[in-house]
């Protein structure tokens, strides 16, 4: 059994303006926290379940545009098998 969390913390942005550049937009700083479990079932196959974004924030990816939200909680079932 391997069970883990991760938290991601992103800035806020600076706004640039500059002649070259397009005023660019500003977002506010975030964290994002997720889990992971996986579970050996046997030697040959292995259970897995991922949460992203735990607490269902709302935010923008930093590099992203804003009218493009990212995804809310996510979570992910997979099973891998050894043959």
């Amino acid at each position: 059994l391997t069970v883990g969390g991760r938290m991601t913390y992103v800035a806020p942005t600076v706004p640039l303006a500059t002649p070259e550049l397009l005023q660019s937009y500003e977002l506010n700083s975030y964290h994002l926290y997720g889990l992971y479990m996986s579970f050996a079932l046997n030697e040959n196959l292995t259970a897995r379940i991922n949460v992203d974004n735990l607490l269902d924030k709302a935010y923008v990816d930093a590099m992203g545009v804003p009218t493009y939200p990212a995804p809310g909680r996510t979570i992910t079932f997979s099973m891998q098998g050894k043959f």
